[in-house]
């Protein structure tokens, strides 16, 4: 049989299973960003702007100031209700380790949001068991 004839036989035989093949899947669900809740958006800003001198506020390294905790750690530490106070008492003067941040209550509320907010999209960060009010924070 001549070779055209062959890749004809050949042509005509696979046309059928092509025919049937479904299309390839798509890769995957297109991932759709997350949309932050207004508090969370400022709390990123006033991140970058007061607390990030100190603190690393990325997703991963360590902090410019080697005692300062990164951020995305923070919201492991404590529940929502402790970071608030952690933030609470640096806006007072009253946190043992860092400066008095002039903010007002509602920023303060901002900051914890961003940070609960970054400690959540952490997949490494796990929520640990509240923490008495004294420990590694002023009394």
């Amino acid at each position: 049989m001549p070779l055209i004839a062959k890749l004809i036989v050949a042509a005509a035989l696979a046309a059928p299973a092509l025919a049937s093949a479904s299309p390839p899947e798509p890769a995957g669900p297109a991932q759709t960003p997350r949309v932050l809740k207004p508090a969370v958006l400022r709390g990123r800003d006033l991140v970058q702007r007061r607390c990030a001198g100190c603190h690393n506020a990325a997703p991963r390294g360590r902090s410019v100031y080697g005692p300062a905790p990164p951020l995305r750690t923070l919201g492991g530490r404590y529940t929502p209700a402790e970071l608030q106070r952690v933030v609470e008492e640096a806006r007072a003067g009253d946190h043992y380790a860092m400066p008095p941040l002039e903010i007002s209550e509602r920023q303060a509320l901002d900051i914890a949001a961003y940070i609960e907010a970054i400690a959540k999209s952490d997949a490494g960060t796990q929520r640990k068991l509240a923490v008495p009010s004294c420990v590694g924070l002023s009394c």
